[in-house]
């Protein structure tokens, strides 16, 4: 080896060294906007009721359904956390004819509800935010969709082949916008809401609610008299007996005595 080819050699080596040092073996920091940090993992998953759901810090995300009802009402909570989303476990559900989607949920994800061709009427209450790309995508039955105004993001092909669809919302609303864009969906005002926040167990309790205060009138109604009432009821006079009709008094035939004189002896 002669002189310089040594000299090329060791200078490479020697850059290869300052290289390491100047990593310090630290791991390069991802880029803003990197999509390569993991999300946080589950804490717990679970059964409740027919869907098996992941649970988090603070929130639950469901996971499966475990039955094929015509008529859904997604549960609000589990472990007292909020549920936010449901991912595509309604995708190509052939059975589901409506869905009811209580005010915790915050997000209806890329496909969702995928060529769901029986699902005719979509109930969403205020709190969801956004409605992703595809997420009704070739459900031909769908007509009627109740939509609040909370949504403020929905991807242009969320309604893809929705072709006899009709959008309750409030007027000026981005859901209003979105529907002026084509023509094959139409927008009807609704009032604003006030609440429309009513699950399936909500209906159930207030039902009994009002049957119990139903119940409590009626009572009330019925024992009003009893204690309104004076402590001793008055007693009614005391019927006289029947008496017996007087006897018509004694005729002079029969009163009449019979002089001794006249009397046969």
């Amino acid at each position: 080896m002669n002189k310089r080819s040594f000299l090329i050699l060791f200078l490479t080596f020697s850059l290869c060294i300052l290289c390491l040092q100047g990593c310090g073996g630290k791991e390069p920091k991802p880029s803003e906007g990197s999509t390569t940090t993991t999300a946080a993992a589950p804490i717990n998953h679970g059964t409740f009721k027919n869907y098996e759901y992941d649970e988090y810090e603070d929130h639950v995300i469901l996971t499966a359904v475990l039955s094929d009802e015509a008529v859904v009402w997604l549960p609000r909570s589990v472990n007292n956390k909020p549920i936010t989303s449901f991912g595509t476990i309604f995708a190509k559900n052939f059975k589901i004819n409506s869905i009811h989607i209580p005010g915790s949920y915050v997000e209806i994800v890329d496909r969702a509800f995928y060529m769901c061709d029986h699902l005719s009427t979509v109930n969403i209450s205020s709190g969801m935010k956004s409605i992703g790309k595809e997420a009704f995508a070739g459900c031909s039955s769908l007509s009627v969709a109740r939509i609040p105004a909370t949504v403020t993001q929905i991807a242009d092909d969320a309604f893809l082949y929705c072709l006899n669809l009709v959008i309750f919302g409030e007027e000026g609303s981005a859901i209003q916008q979105y529907a002026d864009r084509f023509q094959s969906i139409n927008f009807r005002p609704v009032e604003p809401e006030t609440t429309n926040d009513v699950s399936k167990e909500d209906a159930s309790d207030t039902t009994k609610e009002e049957v119990s205060e139903t119940t409590t009138v009626k009572e009330t109604t019925t024992q009003a008299p009893a204690t309104e009432a004076p402590t001793e009821a008055p007693t009614e006079p005391p019927t006289e007996p029947p008496t017996e009709p007087p006897t018509e008094p004694p005729t002079e035939a029969e009163t009449t005595t019979i002089p001794d004189d006249q009397m046969d002896i």
